[in-house]
């Protein structure tokens, strides 16, 4: 087995999806872009999906339409280096999305993400 994969499943809007995360998070990158032709279902030329990595992480963005939606049951932590970095990336992600508790925020796709201040990652690398 190579490797496990998140699918994150956008409205019609993976591209400003990919393009935002790329903006939030240094060291990302698209890998590839994958497009509809004539025998998918969607329009030809229409983007299908986004293969993109953050910090070394793979996803996936699909163009999968409004059926389904992010929620809080599925999130991603983020381990801080500092307090700065934990304050600049938190900022970016609540920017037109929910901040929610205990450094936890929604972004404004509905993605949930936990901030994990350098502190608390520091406490936790020494405790093991």
């Amino acid at each position: 087995m190579k490797r496990v994969t998140p699918q994150l499943w956008f409205d019609g809007n993976a591209d400003k999806a990919v393009e935002f995360y790329l903006d939030v998070f240094p060291q990302s990158e698209i890998v590839k872009t994958h497009y509809h032709d004539k025998k998918d279902s969607g329009a030809n030329g229409e983007i299908s999906s986004i293969d993109f990595r953050v910090m070394g992480q793979e996803f996936t963005a699909l163009n999968g339409g409004s059926q389904f939606n992010f929620n809080p049951a599925v999130s991603f932590v983020v381990n801080c280096a500092s307090d700065l970095e934990k304050e600049s990336i938190w900022r970016k992600l609540a920017e037109h999305g929910k901040p929610l508790e205990d450094g936890w925020v929604k972004d404004k796709y509905g993605l949930a993400w936990q901030i994990v201040p350098g502190a608390m990652t520091n406490d936790i690398a020494n405790a093991a």
